[in-house]
C-alpha cells in the first residue's frame, strides 16, 4: 500500500511539566506517528526533560476522529508516554461520538483519561502533578 499524506493538524508546547496539545480535523496513522515524533522532540528539547513526572492536556474538541488503522499509532503514543514518566494523558472531547471513537482508537491505559470539560481536565493535570511531586 502506498503511503498516505498526514491528515489533521495539531499544536503543542511544554511548560511547567505540562504538555499542552490540540488536534484539529480528522487524523490518520501517519498523523499519529508524526505527533509522537514531535512529542518526543518537544520533551527532549525542553529544559526540564522527561526525567520527572509530567502530564499531557490534549484538547480534542475539534478532532474529527481517526481512521481505524490509527489504533497502533495511538497505542505507540500512550505506550511511550507510560514508559517516559507521563502520569496523566488527559484528553478533552466535545461529544459522545468522539468518546466512542476514542475507545476504538486508543487502548485502555492507566494514564489515559477522557473529559468533556476543559477546566476539569486542566485541574486533574495539576492535581496529578502535585501528587507525583509529593510522592518523590
Amino acid at each position: 500500500m502506498a503511503p498516505r499524506n498526514i491528515h489533521g493538524s495539531w499544536s503543542m508546547h511544554f511548560e511547567g511539566r505540562l504538555l499542552y496539545s490540540e488536534v484539529i480535523g480528522p487524523t490518520n496513522t501517519e498523523a499519529s506517528f508524526s505527533y509522537l515524533e514531535e512529542l518526543k522532540q518537544t520533551l527532549f528539547e525542553s529544559s526540564e526533560g522527561i526525567q520527572s513526572p509530567w502530564v499531557i492536556l490534549h484538547d480534542g474538541r475539534q478532532w474529527e476522529m481517526s481512521s481505524a488503522d490509527a489504533k497502533s499509532a495511538n497505542d505507540a503514543i500512550t505506550d511511550w508516554c507510560c514508559e517516559n514518566s507521563c502520569v496523566l494523558f488527559a484528553i478533552v472531547l466535545s461529544s459522545k461520538m468522539q468518546r466512542f471513537a476514542a475507545d476504538i482508537v486508543f487502548k485502555e491505559q492507566s494514564i489515559l483519561r477522557f473529559y468533556f470539560d476543559y477546566d476539569e481536565a486542566y485541574q486533574a493535570c495539576l492535581d496529578k502533578l502535585t501528587d507525583a511531586q509529593q510522592q518523590k
